[in-house]
């Protein structure tokens, strides 16, 4: 049991931190900030399923550290319907508006009738409608990307809450497994896309890493003296645009043009080309629009396409 708290405990400061920190670097929006109260909310119930905190909290019958627990989970429920609110086409942004008010009144009329009546079913019913909602507006947003990817794990942590509070609404143990559970599947979609990115950019350091090093021994003016990213996935955006800036300049910076180039060609076509152009005679003219990032293509995903080409042309020649 001690392991799995620590568990939680590094899955829940990576939550709250990478919530927090998307805050800093991005403008706030009622979805972000309703995702960090979320998983501050979520750390704080964490915090009181530890027996040392639930002791502190409730020492005789644990009845109340049970309702404050609860009372964490309708604050999470609360964050979670205005994050399905902002998402629902069907909501003007009047009715968004109003529900930015209502929502959390009702969730603080629900904290005081737990604590008016002492029962939690009140909190628990609650948390089980605003969960069927969040299901509910959530489904349409599931997809194979990063983003996708972290509804669908919020989604399933939200779905265990809600299967945890209908198996019986009135009574419920803070120390029960699936708490453990649903926190640590809540907490992994909370800061999944952060984790992904910087997987995602570490990939791209080490796949770019020996055309980067080529276009930098020929043009070392791209990189800038007195400014290096330190940030990983920052450091990632830098490597791309300096890369397709030094393509450019390789080619000539457009001042030498050519006809004979095709630009039609597929993508992968068009970067084999550049790849064997990279490794061909030093000082090959290129057609510039050739370099320029397919539709379609992201310029991370092109430079990484040019990038593989190129290292399969080395693996080729040797």
């Amino acid at each position: 049991m001690t392991g799995l708290t620590w568990v939680i405990a590094a899955l829940c400061a990576a939550a709250v931190g990478a919530r927090l920190g998307r805050l800093t670097i991005r403008p706030p929006s009622l979805a972000r900030s309703s995702v960090a109260v979320a998983a501050i909310a979520m750390t704080a119930a964490a915090a009181v399923r530890t027996p040392t905190v639930a002791v502190v909290i409730s020492p005789n019958d644990g009845s109340l550290a049970t309702r404050v627990f609860i009372g964490c989970w309708v604050v999470v429920s609360a964050a979670t319907a205005l994050i399905a609110a902002a998402a629902w086409p069907r909501v003007s942004r009047r009715t968004l508006t109003i529900a930015t008010v209502l929502i959390p009144l009702a969730a603080i009329a629900d904290l005081i009738a737990i604590t008016v009546t002492d029962n939690i079913a009140v909190g628990s019913w609650f948390i089980v409608a605003v969960g069927v909602f969040a299901l509910v507006v959530g489904l349409r947003y599931i997809a194979w990307n990063p983003l996708g990817r972290a509804i669908a794990g919020y989604l399933a942590g939200l779905l265990v809450v809600v299967a945890i509070l209908l198996a019986n609404p009135s009574s419920t143990d803070p120390t029960n497994p699936w708490w453990a559970i649903a926190i640590i599947i809540l907490s992994l979609a909370c800061c999944s896309v952060m984790i992904e990115s910087w997987f995602s950019a570490s990939a791209v350091l080490r796949q770019t890493s020996a055309l980067w090093n080529t276009l930098l021994a020929s043009h070392p003016e791209l990189v800038e003296a007195d400014y290096q990213s330190t940030v990983t996935v920052l450091k990632a955006d830098d490597r791309v645009s300096q890369i397709l800036d030094g393509l450019y300049l390789h080619a000539g910076a457009g001042l030498v043009p050519m006809g004979n180039i095709d630009t039609e060609l597929s993508p992968q076509a068009r970067a084999q080309t550049i790849a064997g152009w990279l490794r061909g005679p030093e000082g090959t003219p290129v057609e510039s629009d050739l370099l320029t990032t397919p539709p379609g293509l992201s310029d991370r995903r092109w430079v990484r396409m040019i990038a593989s080409e190129y290292d399969r042309a080395a693996s080729t020649t040797t």
